[in-house]
């Protein structure tokens, strides 16, 4: 039996709409669908008695004139036990970028050139711009936005919504680069000598916990979710290795709605050796953790994080980010948690390290990606090395 709802909008007030089932899939599980934008309560009762009718007959059940925002939505939905929860709201942050647009539109309505009309006024062609005030965004994320938007096209396209899909052959226009955007581009990391300076600092201003965090992002080139995700029995003490296979997602930055997700690829999946210093730091805050659950409890949230707060909850990127920039404000330092991993790929390829040996290490999937990095670094470190040797002539 369909569910008749009612909702606000902004531009159009109050409408209904309706959820019904379509289907089930492998599992045996209900497949939902939901159609907007109905005037009336009656008007959304009488399009659902008339698309669950479709649905038993096996007929295709389809409205040519949903909205964008309504096809998004359902596309979404559709789709919502297939991918992470992280990646579902990061969709839903595009979604509304893009209803911002034509969210109230027809969807078969939407020409191609509203569509570059779009990526124009979300691109930042200006070299110093003030993204707050402009909504205009960086390249990256206007391609993460259009890649969305091509999805909810193709997903109408099957479903017979739109006859001909706008975005087919759609790109971004092309930007020539200029030396503002090499510097602003470039890979940073910390150089041997500037990450034990940096280390230094980090065990004179911060705490147990954000030292043994600190350490271990810098010694083992982790991801920082990865690193916040780790549990007490993915650490083997006695062979000083670590097992990561997960990686920590929170919902709007609270350690109180966090799940636990598959890492980035499979070959996220990975056990590295660590270095001893790192593990005594681990031995250590699971000692102080020992005392502080002690403290707090029945109360405290026993799930086995080993950087946890002390209820026991874990840490969130956001808080752990907070207190990196509190630490090098301190000594009058720029750092950030991904910065450590690239400065930990930089001395994996000082060492002599193989580039299969670095790609095993970091997990990462494609052995591209590491030598994009590779070469990034490599040619960072000779630039360094040029101008050290430029500034000792001219001495």
């Amino acid at each position: 039996m369909a569910s008749i709802q009612k909702y606000t909008t902004k531009t159009k007030g109050s409408l209904y709409l309706f959820k019904a089932v379509s289907g089930y899939d492998k599992s045996g599980k209900a497949i939902t669908t939901t159609r907007r934008g109905f005037k009336t309560k009656k008007q959304a009762k009488d399009a659902a008695v008339d698309f669950e009718a479709a649905v038993k007959n096996g007929g295709i059940v389809n409205d040519t004139n949903s909205t964008f925002e309504a096809v998004a939505i359902e596309w979404l939905e559709k789709h919502n036990n297939e991918v992470k929860q992280s990646t579902i709201k990061s969709q839903k942050s595009k979604i509304n970028t893009a209803c911002t647009y034509f969210g109230n539109r027809r969807i078969k309505d939407i020409k191609r050139r509203e569509v570059e009309n779009m990526i124009a006024d979300l691109l930042d062609n200006e070299e110093k711009i003030d993204m707050r005030k402009s909504g205009k965004y960086k390249r990256g994320t206007v391609i993460n936005i259009f890649q969305v938007v091509k999805m909810v096209f193709r997903y109408a396209k099957t479903y017979e919504l739109i006859n001909i899909d706008p975005t087919i052959d759609v790109g971004l226009p092309r930007r020539v680069k200029t030396l503002s955007d090499k510097k602003q581009n470039k890979i940073k990391f910390l150089n041997k000598p500037e990450l034990i300076n940096f280390l230094e600092n980090v065990n004179k201003y911060s705490l147990d916990i954000e030292q043994a965090y600190l350490h271990l992002l810098a010694y083992s080139g982790m991801r920082a979710g990865e690193g916040l995700a780790l549990q007490w029995n993915d650490i083997d003490f006695k062979n000083n290795t670590l097992d990561i296979n997960k990686t920590l997602f929170t919902d709007g930055n609270s350690n109180k709605r966090y799940e636990l997700n598959t890492p980035k690829s499979e070959a996220s999946n990975r056990l590295i050796s660590i270095d001893p210093l790192v593990i005594e730091l681990l031995k250590k805050l699971k000692q102080y953790q020992n005392e502080s659950k002690l403290a707090f409890g029945k109360g405290y949230h026993d799930a086995n994080f080993v950087f946890a707060a002390p209820d026991g909850r874990p840490k969130t990127i956001g808080f752990m980010q907070w207190r990196l920039e509190r630490i090098c404000k301190m000594y009058g330092s720029k750092v950030n948690l991904h910065m450590l991993r690239h400065t930990h790929t930089s001395l994996c390829i000082s060492s002599g390290m193989s580039i299969f040996e670095i790609q095993k290490r970091l997990g990462h999937s494609d052995i591209q990606t590491t030598m994009n990095v590779y070469a990034h670094l490599t040619k960072e470190t000779e630039e360094i090395a040029a101008e050290k040797f430029s500034a000792f002539m001219a001495n």
